[in-house]
C-alpha cells in the first residue's frame, strides 16, 4: 500500500514494486496521476488497485487500509514541500497544510496500518522521511520540522512494533527529481525564478530520479549495516554525514 502513488517517489516505489510480483494498492488525492500511475503498473503485467483519498481525512485512511484482506508493507509517502523562505515572511497559520499532510498524514496511515498489521501479526511500515529530517534545511523550516517528527516517530514505534512481530523503517532520500523541489512559495524570495530554483538544486545536490533511488543498492564502502528488519526496498544502509557533510547526500537511505 502506497500513498501519494499518483507521481514522484510513490509511482517508483509501485513500479518496482510490481516488478518484483507485488500487487500494488495505491492511492493519491490526484485521480489524473494516480491512473497514470495505475497503468504504469499493469504494463509490467502486475495488479493494481487505486483510491482516490487525502490522507488528511483519518476515517478515509482507515476505511482504505480496512478493506484489505492482507497488508505486507505500508508506504506513509504522501507529502507535500508547504511553506518556505524567509520565516518572518509567513505565520504560524501557514504552516497549517503541511502539518495536516506531511506529519497527520504520516500519523492516520500509521495508526491504521499499526492496528492491522498487529492483528495479522506481520507487516512493515515504512515512512517517507528525508534528509531534511536528519540535518538542517534552511529556508524549509516546516518541511524540515516535519521530517524530522516523522523519523522521531519511525524510531519510537520500532520497538513497540517489533515486539509484536512488526518492522518500521523511514526512508530518508536527499534531492530526488519530484515537483517537491519546486513546488511552493518562497517568501521573501519571490523574485527567485523556478528554473533558477531547479538549477540551485542541480549544481548543488544533483537530484536522482526517483526510479534510481526506489532501486534496492548495494552497500557502499564504508558505510554502517543495519540489522536484517530493515534491508531491502528500504533501504538497510545508513551512509550517515560526517561533521556535518556527505558524500553524495542524495544517496542518503535511513533504515531504522
Amino acid at each position: 500500500m502506497i500513498t501519494g502513488a499518483g507521481s514522484g517517489l510513490g509511482r517508483a516505489l509501485a513500479l518496482e514494486l510490481a516488478r518484483r510480483g507485488a500487487t500494488p494498492v495505491l492511492c493519491d488525492r490526484s485521480g489524473a496521476g494516480l491512473n497514470e500511475t495505475a497503468d504504469l503498473v499493469r504494463e509490467l503485467g502486475a495488479s493494481c488497485s487505486v483510491a482516490v483519498l487525502d490522507v488528511r481525512e483519518v476515517a478515509a485512511v482507515r476505511g482504505w487500509v480496512e478493506r484489505q484482506e492482507r497488508i505486507d508493507c505500508l508506504f506513509n509517502n504522501a507529502g507535500i514541500r508547504g511553506p518556505g523562505g524567509l520565516t518572518d515572511r509567513y505565520a504560524p497559520s501557514d504552516w497549517a497544510e503541511i502539518i495536516d499532510v506531511n506529519l497527520k498524514g504520516v500519523v492516520h496511515g500509521v495508526h491504521a496500518g499499526f492496528s492491522f498489521m498487529a492483528r495479522q501479526g506481520f507487516g512493515h511500515i515504512v515512512n517517507t522521511a528525508s534528509l531534511a529530517g536528519l540535518l538542517p534545511l534552511p529556508l524549509a523550516l516546516p518541511y524540515s520540522a516535519m521530517k524530522h517528527a516523522v523519523v522521531g516517530i519511525s524510531r519510537s514505534l520500532r520497538p513497540e512494533a517489533a515486539a509484536r512481530g512488526l518492522r518500521v523503517s523511514a526512508l530518508c532520500p536527499g534531492a530526488v527529481r519530484t515537483p517537491i523541489l519546486t513546488s511552493g512559495r518562497l517568501r521573501g524570495c519571490e523574485h527567485v525564478s523556478e528554473e533558477r530554483v531547479l538549477a540551485s538544486w542541480e549544481r548543488r545536490m544533483k537530484p536522482m530520479v526517483p526510479s534510481s533511488w526506489a532501486r534496492p543498492r548495494r552497500p557502499q564502502r564504508g558505510a554502517h549495516r543495519r540489522p536484517a528488519s530493515g534491508q531491502g526496498l528500504v533501504g538497510g544502509i545508513s551512509t550517515l554525514p560526517r561533521r556535518g557533510r556527505a558524500s553524495g547526500p542524495h544517496r542518503i537511505s535511513l533504515a531504522l
